[in-house]
């Protein structure tokens, strides 16, 4: 009888464990079906700026050298 009561435990632990994981899988869905019907559009652009390294800069002229 003991191991029919530690059975049931146990399969409410896991049907306790499946329903958290079905609700998270459910929001995770709703997200992303919520994502993808909205227009993404740029409103700025970006800019990227490179930096040399000291060793790559010639500081009494300052400009950029490759150094070997």
């Amino acid at each position: 009888m003991q191991t029919i009561n530690e059975f049931n435990e146990t399969n409410q632990v896991l049907h306790s464990y499946i329903a958290s994981k079905d609700a998270t899988i459910k929001r995770l869905r709703e997200t992303i079906k919520k994502l993808s019907n909205e227009t993404i559009s740029a409103t700025e652009l970006s800019m990227v700026i490179f930096v040399s390294s000291s060793d790559e800069m010639d500081h009494r002229e300052g400009k950029v050298v490759k150094l070997k």
